[in-house]
């Protein structure tokens, strides 16, 4: 039995994970603020850093861990320190207080952002500069906790539908993706759930440091190639 632990794993794209793994026969436990139905669930705030070492400094019925995926978000206003904490510290502090439960050949997966590489203009700078570090973040992870066979990656969504889109919502993203995405397109949740599952498998065992568009092709793409496309759909 399986035993991983979906940090953010009650929302967006989280919950999809989550499901993904319970649905190939994992024993799932999220962590959040809020619990989860099936009791499988570490209730802890990730900006309070002193609660969350508590919490995972002893496991109660949770021998060793698999797999461990990052999928959390600050949902604040931008706060540079509140930010760095839910992104960066969080995920420090879990990780290093989960090595000596891993699995060998255990699996570490973290969500990012395009915002790691590219500026979004909605988006504020401490999410940017959370989202490059997060990339850094699991380089070192790769490199230092290698020599224990576990494997550290990151996966990067782009524009992808998610369960909380609305209709109206979905279809405008679906005829906006469609006419830019090579693959012609909308990505989902479930695209990066897959890519996700895909990391925490033994398929994925001689894998480790990588960074994983899950865009379908878009990121690809060079300016004028992009603004020629929209000129297109625009005319």
């Amino acid at each position: 039995m399986s035993i991983s632990i979906v940090v953010g794993g009650t929302r967006g794209i989280g919950i999809v994970i989550t499901d993904k793994l319970k649905a190939r026969g994992d024993t799932v436990y999220t962590v959040s603020r809020s619990g989860a139905g099936d009791g499988r669930h570490i209730s802890v705030d990730l900006l309070d850093i002193k609660r969350v070492e508590l919490a995972f400094s002893s496991l109660g019925e949770i021998d060793t861990v698999r797999n461990l995926v990052f999928s959390q978000r600050y949902r604040g206003n931008g706060d540079f320190d509140s930010e760095s904490t839910v992104m960066l510290k969080s995920t420090q502090v879990i990780i290093e207080s989960l090595i000596p439960f891993f699995e060998e050949s255990a699996s570490i997966v973290v969500l990012g952002s395009v915002s790691g590489k590219f500026i979004g203009e909605e988006q504020s700078l401490s999410y940017h500069i959370s989202r490059a570090a997060l990339e850094q973040l699991v380089r070192y992870y790769a490199v230092s906790l290698g020599a224990k066979g576990i494997r550290v990656n990151y996966v990067v969504p782009g524009t992808v539908l998610k369960p909380e889109h609305s209709t109206f919502d979905k279809n405008r993203i679906t005829a906006d993706l469609e006419a830019i995405v090579p693959l012609k397109r909308a990505g989902t949740a479930e695209d990066v759930a897959g890519a996700v599952a895909f990391f925490c498998s033994d398929r994925s065992s001689f894998i480790t440091g990588q960074s994983v568009f899950v865009d379908g092709g878009v990121s690809l793409l060079s300016q004028e190639s992009l603004s020629r496309k929209i000129s297109q759909r625009n005319s």
